[in-house]
């Protein structure tokens, strides 16, 4: 996919965009998808941009994005990519695609707890995945004081990896203030090969 190519289809999207009188809750500037969904006939459009340094070496991923839209009342679709990469300056790659869908399950002023369904299409330049992932999982929050949520993941993700098929299973419960500010999390993961 050319810059050119993605900067109109952002600035369209950008266009589209309705401004929502209720109160939009993005699953940004955070790394984890939020239980929330997006008011039917309504768009949301998440942009970021990450720097990752480990020594002398500078990792740069921009734009990261995420457009979604609402279907229903509890159902949303969605619109990922992870933007180029650039290492120290010079251009490395450019990600995949995601789509997916997020169903609420359960909405309720004290948690929440919604299903989540992706899949990674091999649009990028990633050697590393070749093919079709797909992604599924729970994603809950509670509230335990007034500024202060906590948010939990499961997640079951199958990759094609090397010409290797992988099931990676994971599980992730973090602490979230309402300004999205994370502490410490614990991450599990399990990588099952075949």
């Amino acid at each position: 996919m050319s810059f050119k190519l993605w900067s109109a289809g952002f600035f369209v999207g950008l266009s589209l965009a309705q401004v929502q009188a209720a109160q939009v809750i993005a699953d940004r500037p955070g790394f984890s998808t939020g239980t929330h969904t997006v008011a039917p006939n309504h768009f949301s459009l998440e942009v970021g941009y990450q720097a990752d340094m480990d020594g002398s070496t500078t990792l740069q991923t921009f734009p990261i994005s995420n457009l979604r839209t609402g279907l229903t009342d509890t159902l949303e679709f969605n619109i990922q990519w992870g933007g180029y990469r650039e290492v120290d300056g010079r251009r490395a790659s450019e990600a995949d695609l995601s789509v997916g869908l997020k169903q609420r399950l359960i909405d309720t002023t004290d948690y929440n707890l919604s299903a989540l369904g992706v899949l990674g299409l091999p649009t990028g330049e990633s050697e590393e995945f070749s093919e079709v992932t797909a992604v599924a999982g729970l994603l809950g929050d509670k509230a335990i004081a007034p500024a202060v949520n906590l948010f939990g993941v499961v997640l079951a993700q199958s990759s094609q990896i090397a010409g290797s098929r992988e099931l990676n299973l994971q599980y992730r419960l973090a602490g979230v203030l309402r300004t999205q500010i994370k502490w410490p999390a614990m991450l599990r993961s399990i990588v099952i090969c075949h």
